[in-house]
């Protein structure tokens, strides 16, 4: 279904935008709900009236399941069929003449992302390059573009009902695969691969029909014993690695489901925490809850971090917190609004949805961190799945 769109026509009128065309996955699931299949897929948003998609054959059904109307078709399959530029231009003109658009038109296009989240199948991923821009400016007899980035991250920042709705299923998903976790690290000569496998295959496997969910992705990565203190990096490497006795194990997930994301870690000790680890593993759970605590309407972004950071600081930990305290997520793995940092002057709305991630790397002893997603409402923090 349609959603977010008028309060995204509001903001084109202002900026003097005629009409949006659009491609990136996370864009169409946010006015769709409609998770692209290889970003082959385009969105249309005039000023006034009614937004159009345009898809390849294949994920017509796609749009069938979301409830799309002004649906146009190309063929990408048959070598008889008109070459796909061609076939989405022509679309482009019968587009442009119902909205009336000039060769003085102001046209709305993604630019200016440097990072993007990915289609379901993810093995490439299709940004507005040269290409498109030709097949934009012929389509529609006009070349002024200008970026829409800096409104769609606005609006994507505040989730509706029906996008809420989304994210339980997928943070539902992890929650179930990730109960298995504290178990596998314990069983004899298991590796991080392993581990790492049967997360990603149960929220795969599981996804399929839960709750009206169509289809999944997930992106693990585990990092135990000495790794695990380099772990506030992004994109850690899991590797044959065999777990051992009071190893502190990292595990961090980003899951996608019908387009809508869930970031989430969860830490663990080969054997049990004791001493350090054990007061470490406290300590998180503690920053966790004080950052849940100060999320409400109104508050400045920042104070989440700085609850998070006085646990850590107030126990002597405070160096070891070396990374902000989260995010917002909902759309893609890591939206940019809010951004949970010490100096974020951004200001929580109803129905903003965060990670809060606090953890520690210790030299010599690991790394141990607890991320959840957390809904803003009037009544505090929510969180998801848990």
């Amino acid at each position: 279904m349609y959603q977010h769109i008028p309060e995204y026509q509001r903001a084109m009128r202002e900026q003097g935008i005629a009409v949006s065309v659009l491609r990136l996955p996370q864009n169409l699931t946010l006015f769709t709900q409609y998770w692209s299949r290889n970003g082959y897929s385009y969105m249309t948003i005039p000023a006034e009236g009614d937004p159009s998609v345009i898809v390849p054959i294949a994920e017509e059904i796609d749009t069938k399941e979301a409830k799309l109307h002004n649906v146009y078709v190309y063929d990408d399959i048959d070598m008889n069929a008109e070459d796909t530029s061609i076939q989405i231009q022509k679309i482009f003109a019968e587009l442009s003449r119902q909205y009336g658009i000039t060769n003085e038109s102001v046209i709305g296009l993604e630019l200016d992302y440097d990072v993007i989240a990915p289609c379901h199948c993810s093995g490439k991923v299709s940004l507005v390059g040269s290409k498109v821009k030709k097949l934009v400016a012929e389509g529609f007899g006009s070349d002024h573009f200008v970026s829409v980035k800096d409104l769609i991250t606005e609006v994507m920042a505040v989730k509706n009902e029906s996008d809420i709705e989304k994210l339980k299923i997928v943070n539902d998903l992890v929650a179930m695969a990730m109960d298995r976790f504290a178990d596998l690290v314990d069983l004899p000569g298991i590796r991080e691969v392993d581990i790492v496998n049967e997360i990603e295959k149960h929220i795969q496997v599981n996804a399929r029909d839960y709750k009206g969910a169509r289809v999944a992705r997930a992106w693990a990565q585990l990092s135990t014993g000495p790794k695990s203190e380099i772990a506030a990096c992004d994109g850690v490497i899991s590797d044959a690695r065999v777990l051992e006795k009071g190893d502190c194990c990292l595990f961090e997930i980003g899951a996608c489901v019908d387009g809508y994301w869930a970031d989430i870690t969860r830490s663990a000790v080969v054997g049990g925490a004791q001493g350090r680890s054990k007061e470490m593993m406290e300590l998180i759970e503690k920053a966790f809850q004080a950052g849940v605590e100060a999320v409400h309407i109104g508050a400045a972004a920042r104070d989440i971090d700085l609850a998070t950071r006085k646990v850590m600081e107030d126990a002597g930990y405070g160096k070891y917190y070396v990374h902000p305290a989260g995010h917002g997520v909902g759309f893609s793995y890591h939206e940019s609004i809010p951004e949970l940092n010490p100096n974020s002057e951004t200001i929580l709305k109803e129905n903003m949805v965060i990670a809060i991630e606090p953890g520690l790397y210790v030299p010599g002893i690991g790394g141990l961190r607890k991320e959840l997603n957390v809904l803003v409402t009037k009544e505090g923090g929510k969180v998801f799945g848990w």
